[in-house]
């Protein structure tokens, strides 16, 4: 079926926003922060939604839910900040491919590896995989250009470590 952009987004309300409140209510612990957090959603699908083909699939559900956990990430960080908590950020180097992303054949050992990755790493590959440029994840998780690119580096470095300690037989370092 083919949608105009105003009937994909109401379609997308209609299947995902009961998803998303539970998943920012999780976080937020208000559902009236939890029902902003969800209207902030469409406000940035309303930006992606040419990108957006199929909308009762696993990728769009899955883009949905990134999506919910990143603003309510964002908002409960605001309101911690606002609380006069101190955040710091934690320096990583950066510079890494994924070359050896693709040795991998068994996808049960795939998956292994990806839950030990931090989510925040995980959602940002998910999204480059499903192929969202840098900019347009940006636009997604409400960051800037260059810290979408920073993450994604992060990511694709943390993503080797964990092959190679996989490759070589050696433990994974936990977190």
């Amino acid at each position: 079926m083919f949608y105009n952009n105003n009937e994909k987004i109401e379609q997308l309300f209609n299947l995902y926003s009961d998803l998303m409140l539970q998943h920012a209510y999780y976080i937020l612990k208000d559902i009236s922060t939890s029902e902003d957090a969800v209207s902030e959603v469409f406000l940035r699908v309303i930006k992606i939604i040419e990108k957006i083909n199929e909308l009762d699939c696993p990728k769009t559900r899955k883009l949905m839910v990134i999506i919910i956990e990143n603003i309510s990430k964002n908002i409960y960080n605001r309101r911690k900040r606002e609380a006069l908590v101190d955040f710091t950020e934690i320096d990583v180097e950066n510079e890494s491919s994924l070359d050896d992303f693709y040795d991998i054949e068994i996808k049960q050992d795939m998956d292994n590896i990806l839950k030990r990755l931090p989510v925040d790493y995980a959602n940002i590959l998910a999204l480059k995989s499903d192929g969202y440029s840098p900019k347009e994840i940006a636009e997604i998780l409400d960051i800037n250009y260059d810290n979408a690119r920073k993450r994604l580096l992060r990511a694709k470095k943390s993503l080797k470590k964990l092959i190679t300690e996989y490759e070589s037989g050696g433990r994974y370092d936990e977190r």
